[in-house]
């Protein structure tokens, strides 16, 4: 993203002070005069995506809407209204830039912040880490002994020396190798730009959603770096005398779910499948109106775990349906607050900036209230923001753009900057409104569906479908983009082949698009389609020399071992290192390669420097286990299998199913398959895990089912 503060946001060429073109993707291209004209008036809005106008742009955002309103209500005097919102910009860049346009002279400055600070703090501590530093990374791994990497493997893993981070979303293996292999599924295209040239949306376009995420002490410093980055801006304005109004931060709580939960430490596997299944039924009992029922299990579930934000969420909206909305209203709160992704702002930066603004003496402008108040609603669904604000989690719709700019201009009346020839009565706003309706374009709407649709899929949500069809009824060009982006969705919906139909389109319209054709490889992968993927991601290997896509090359690789061709499979992830040196995307299956040969020792070797390097996957530590025990090291399989348990790993059915593999084996003679797993022992796995046995004869009978619940030995 980059944000330094040396780099300014206005060049100046010639007297004009201009967006600069580093900075063009993130902000709304303006030009001004750099030297403020006689009888101008001029306000700097600051913010995120918000202040940005997303997912429009400066045309429909409360700055012009200010600027319409200030012309028509004071003639006889000129207004410069500049957005200087920021896509992805928390307090930290909005210091940085108030501090510069100081120059620029502003007689009044907005701030709208509070929703990026978590997303911020993540694009600068990621951007930290650049192509040289993996490189660098991975010589000092290469200098440790395999033995001294798995200690500092274990070491740094375990409870008393922090976390690797998120569990990561494990897939089942093809378990056809004598050996347990786990072999990864084809890439999400979550983790893939899908024609990022035609898509501005820094988020959408750098972070997975699955890596976007945050623990207690991340959520700590990001809210003191808030603080003090708003008393910067304050001091800023104080000290060159410049008014300061301040945008309450507000966010979508009651149409729009967590995009991450994240479940309290210590619950088992069991816990976590009963909590993911009691929701589904929460949600339809909801849809059939019976909220009493809903509210009561969800109720259990949030005494079963009252860190996982779905079942506040769920609550929350069964206490809409029986029309407590105070209480409703807490929980989705709550279930925003406990959001691991979080995108929408804290209640507790918004207490730390009303009481900063209080303490100030800074102006503050409560849109929530206003929104109350303007809908005339104190009962029912009224009192919990929803669809009827917003247009996603956070980005508001028009009419509330509109809204906060009369609430703008009546703070500046009061404050005595500006005195309207005449009330800005609801007619007379409505005549401004249309007048700067109609000078938009009428590809507008359409243009926003599509960076809506862009949002959901990466979040993860459904509405990215409705929101493809309207832009797809009303957007003639990027047609490539909305096939490549309706493909996604319908992929990840399980609709395979539908998905495949609209990807193909995509490909065809985008003439070999490189993240289209890949996305169509995944998708024939998926439907096992094996010589089509092989095509896919054969053209986006042959590209020239020195330049290719290291996914490409792991993805081919993993077909030529699900076909047994471990030789091919060796081939194509060597050149695929050669040709990408600073990408850790091939370690592990090269690692994979050299196991299916019975080349274990270097299978370890590699493995472990992939399981450094890509902390968050916890199917590493799985791999490495079944290594382990291949060679006879039962004990570093297990205290890895355990480690990888401790991560989230819980796809152990192609274990329990696979009594024959070394890693079932080792676990086996451990006696903790289903201890350490906390499988119920009764649950249809474990009794196909026992007819196994039994049908085998090799090992012992299973326990009776009115024994005791002690392992398996």
């Amino acid at each position: 993203m980059g944000m330094p503060s040396s780099a300014p946001l206005y060049i100046i060429d010639k007297g004009i002070a201009s967006t600069a073109p580093y900075m063009s993707g993130l902000f709304n291209t303006v030009s001004f005069s750099a030297e403020k004209p006689s009888n101008t008036l001029r306000i700097f809005c600051f913010g995120g995506s918000t202040t940005y106008g997303r997912p429009y742009d400066a045309g429909a955002a409360y700055p012009r809407w200010l600027e319409l309103l200030l012309g028509d209500l004071c003639p006889g005097k000129r207004f410069e209204v500049i957005n200087a919102g920021g896509i992805s910009y928390g307090s930290k860049g909005t210091a940085a830039l108030v501090r510069d346009v100081l120059r620029f002279e502003p007689d009044l400055v907005t701030v709208e912040v509070g929703h990026n600070e978590f997303i911020e703090q993540k694009i600068l501590k990621d951007f930290r880490t650049t192509a040289h530093d993996a490189i660098e990374r991975m010589s000092m791994l290469n200098g440790l002994t395999d033995d001294q990497v798995l200690q500092a493997l274990l070491e740094d893993s375990s409870p008393d020396r922090g976390s690797w981070g998120g569990s990561g979303t494990p897939a089942g293996g093809d378990g056809r190798d004598e050996t347990y292999r786990h072999s990864p599924a084809p890439q999400r295209y979550t983790n893939r730009a899908i024609f990022p040239d035609n898509l501005d949306t820094i988020l959408d376009i750098t972070i997975p959603s699955e890596d976007c995420w945050f623990d207690s002490e991340s959520a700590e410093d990001g809210v003191g770096n808030f603080f003090l980055n708003m008393h910067t801006i304050v001091g800023l304005c104080k000290d060159a005398g410049i008014p300061l109004i301040l945008l309450e931060p507000i966010s979508n709580l009651k149409d729009f779910s967590p995009i991450r939960s994240e479940h309290r430490p210590g619950l088992e596997p069991t816990e976590k499948r009963e909590i993911t299944g009691l929701l589904e039924l929460v949600f339809e009992l909801v849809d059939f109106d019976r909220c009493q029922e809903a509210l009561t299990i969800a109720d259990d579930l949030i005494q079963l775990d009252s860190l996982y934000a779905e079942s506040h969420y769920a609550g929350g909206q069964a206490l809409l349906g029986l029309g407590r909305s105070t209480e409703a209203m807490e929980s989705l709160v709550k279930a925003k607050d406990l959001d691991a992704v979080p995108l929408r702002c804290t209640s507790r930066i918004k207490e730390r900036l009303l009481g900063m603004a209080q303490q100030e003496g800074v102006d503050m402008i409560l849109l929530s209230t206003a929104i109350e108040q303007r809908a005339g609603r104190n009962e029912g669904h009224g009192q919990v923001p929803g669809y009827e604000t917003f247009v996603d989690h956070i980005h508001p719709t028009i009419a509330t753009h509109q809204l906060a700019a009369e609430l703008i201009l009546d703070c500046m009346t009061e404050r005595g900057m500006v005195r309207p020839s005449c009330s800005p009565n609801a007619e007379r706003c409505k005549k401004v409104y249309d007048e700067g309706m109609a000078s938009l374009d009428s590809r507008y709407p359409a243009r926003a569906d599509l960076n809506l649709a862009c949002f959901f899929a990466w979040a993860g949500k459904p509405e990215a479908l409705w929101a493809l069809e309207r832009a797809t009824a009303n957007l003639e060009e990027n047609k490539a983009v909305v096939h490549a982006l309706k493909g996604h969705v319908l992929m990840n919906e399980g609709a395979h082949w539908d998905a495949i139909g609209e990807l193909e389109k995509a490909v065809e319209l985008s003439q070999n698009n490189p993240d289209a054709l890949s996305h169509l490889g995944t998708a024939y992968w998926h439907s096992d389609l094996t010589d089509d993927a092989m095509e896919c991601f054969e053209k986006l290997m042959k590209t020239e020399e020195g330049v290719s896509d290291p996914l490409a090359h792991k993805n081919m690789a993993l077909l030529y071992l699900e076909a047994d061709e471990v030789q091919k499979a060796k081939e194509v992830l060597q050149s695929g290192m050669r040709r990408n040196p600073a990408s850790v995307t091939l370690l592990a299956p090269y690692a994979q390669a050299l196991a299916s040969s019975g080349e274990y020792a270097k299978a370890i070797s590699w493995m472990l420097r992939a399981a450094h390097l890509e902390p968050d996957d916890s199917n590493h530590p799985v791999d490495l286990a079944a290594y382990y025990a291949r060679l006879g090291r039962k004990k570093d399989a297990m205290q890895l299998f355990n480690l990888a348990v401790e991560r989230g790993f819980d796809d152990v059915h192609e274990i329990a199913e696979n009594p024959e593999t070394e890693l079932f084996l080792a676990m086996k003679e451990n006696g903790v398959l289903f201890q350490q797993l906390g499988y119920d022992p009764y649950s249809p796995a474990r009794r196909r895990w026992q007819a196994s046995l039994d049908v085998s004869g090799s090992y012992p009978k299973p326990v009776p089912s009115d024994a005791s619940d002690e392992p398996i030995v």
